[in-house]
């Protein structure tokens, strides 16, 4: 049996919805090639992990995460999601091809508000993000990736200095 979830996440974050949209209309190519297509995300976010676990970062509690250009931008939130199952919060930043620099921010840690915590990290910042208390993620110009960088790390240092107090 098929998880169509996961087949559908994989498709749209491999730029291939419309061979999902196919699939669930039942053509029998297009569930071939989204099967596949499914394969090969799940392999290739295997792969990001492995990389990520030998340049992760971690300051206390939490994990940032740097892919530059190595792994792709696309998965971002599912490396964040990995790490956040180790750490109370997880950052992960991936270059993407257009000038932009992907980021998405998880986190397990009691009364912190991940979309509040990414708005503060992107203040000063040309771009954007969305999210919940749980999981936000969004995007920025890579010409203010420095600037962003200490952002984040001073928010999220501060995030725990509150509780330890």
């Amino acid at each position: 049996m098929v998880d169509f979830a996961a087949l559908i996440n994989a498709c749209a974050r491999t730029g291939r919805a419309a061979c999902a949209v196919s699939a669930l209309l039942h053509d029998p190519a297009a569930q071939e090639e989204a099967i596949r297509a499914m394969a090969e995300y799940r392999q290739e976010v295997a792969n990001a992990i492995e990389w990520c676990g030998k340049h992760e970062q971690i300051q206390s509690t939490v994990s940032i995460v740097h892919m530059h250009d190595y792994v792709a931008w696309y998965l971002t939130g599912s490396v964040a999601q990995h790490f956040s199952q180790e750490h109370a919060l997880a950052l992960a930043l991936a270059y993407a091809p257009d000038g932009w620099v992907r980021v998405s921010l998880r986190g397990r840690k009691n009364g912190a508000n991940m979309l509040a915590l990414l708005r503060k990290m992107l203040e000063g910042v040309e771009g954007e993000c969305g999210g919940d208390e749980h999981a936000a993620g969004g995007m920025f110009l890579r010409q203010y990736e420095e600037h962003f960088l200490s952002s984040a790390k001073n928010i999220l240092e501060h995030a725990f200095a509150e509780e330890e107090v």
